[in-house]
Formats: structure tokens, sequence, C-alpha cells
């Protein structure tokens, strides 16, 4: 899995997060540029070049990325405010055009928030 993350702070917060997330349940990490990101399940990175693996993208960014073609799925976070939600719906516009398949998840509706 490579999760995109288009800034460094949004990459250190979710290393953070991957970190933190339960005690005993460690997500293997490491960032894009480490020596160890071709063997390891998880890669944090903020450019598409040099990254190891090509299966699935999680897409951090408000764009869309140049090169997420080479994926064999994309998966986009859509944050809760008007900002990230209108720049997921231009993303998804521009998904569409390209013919992409698309299906959408709204994991807040199945929450109950």
């Amino acid at each position: 899995i490579v999760v995109f993350a288009p800034d460094g702070g949004m990459s250190r917060q979710f290393d953070q997060m991957l970190w933190t997330f339960t005690p005993l349940a460690f997500v293997p990490h490491v960032a894009a540029t480490s020596p160890l990101a071709a063997e390891t399940p998880v890669v944090i990175g903020s450019r598409f070049e040099g990254l190891p693996h090509d299966d699935v993208l999680i897409n951090l960014g408000n764009d869309l990325p140049a090169g997420f073609e080479r994926f064999r799925l994309v998966l986009e976070i859509v944050g809760p405010s008007d900002d990230e939600r209108q720049a997921a719906r231009d993303r998804y516009r521009r998904y569409k055009q390209q013919g992409h398949a698309l299906d959408a998840h709204d994991l807040a509706q199945r929450s109950g928030e």
C-alpha cells in the first residue's frame, strides 16, 4: 500500500497515527525514502518517483495525483470540511471523465455520525 501524503506535515501525522492506532496492532510502515521501502507493506510518500509498490494507493491529498493510473486500486479519503468535500467532488468528476469505475462508501453514514 502506498499512502500519498503531499506534504511533510501530513506524512508525519499519518506515520504517528499508525504508531498509535492501538497498542497491540502495529502496522509495518516506512517513508518512501527508506532503504526498507521495497520490503515494507505500507509506504508513506509525497512523490510518486521511486515508489516500490503499485497495488493500492491511498490519496490523502486534495488533488488528483499524477501517475495514479499505475495503481490497481485508488482509495480517496474525504474529510468533513466543505473545502475537502469540494476537492473530493472535483477528483470524482475527473476520475469519471477519464472512464474509471468508481464506488463511493460513506463511512460516516455507516457509523451513525
